[in-house]
């Protein structure tokens, strides 16, 4: 499935991380202004000699930790090939903003650590990831459900999807849950 697939990669480089969601667009023409695939250019400047775009996917990303972490919150998506642009303290759009506002107002200790990125993923990087993408997609438009260009995706571990029954709270109706 595109979307374990995606997590785990980032997982394995993040062990403090707790949850994570995605609402990524596919795009024929994902911007390479600042970022570009492995073997891509970037095209800062708009040279009409370069590419101006590759196909990928380009959304926004949530990660959310236990605890702050040392160094930079999207290392382990930068560490991946997933670019990222910082777009906020992520709790104000994220997943799980209403179990933050529950646990504040309960004075319930825990700590939750949202980040927010915008990002970008190229298919060129990550080819598995493309044809996993495409059968999915096949599968959906041929039942009829889902949409051919959105991935929507949250993951939390058990204890967080704990809390937030404990308060019940759904996870946001927008976002596929993964256990």
């Amino acid at each position: 499935m595109f979307s374990e697939y995606l997590l785990e990669m980032v997982r394995e480089s993040a062990p403090t991380l707790i949850g994570m969601a995605a609402e990524l667009m596919w795009s024929d023409g994902v911007p390479n202004v600042d970022a570009c695939p492995r073997n891509g250019v970037k095209n800062w400047s708009g040279n009409p000699d370069l590419p101006k775009s590759y196909p990928g996917w380009w959304g926004t990303v949530w990660i959310n930790y236990n605890k702050n972490p040392a160094g930079w919150a999207s290392s382990p998506l930068d560490a991946n090939r997933i670019y990222t642009v910082p777009s906020g303290s992520g709790f104000s759009n994220s997943p799980w903003y209403r179990l933050k506002d529950a646990l504040d107002k309960k004075r319930y200790r825990l700590e939750l650590h949202c980040f927010s990125y915008s990002c970008k993923i190229f298919a060129a990087d990550y080819p598995e990831l493309v044809k996993i993408y495409n059968i999915e997609r096949s599968l959906e438009i041929l039942e009829g459900v889902g949409n051919d260009r959105q991935c929507n995706f949250t993951w939390e571990t058990p204890e967080l999807a704990k809390l937030r029954l404990m308060f019940n709270l759904e996870p946001a109706d927008a976002f596929l849950h993964i256990n």
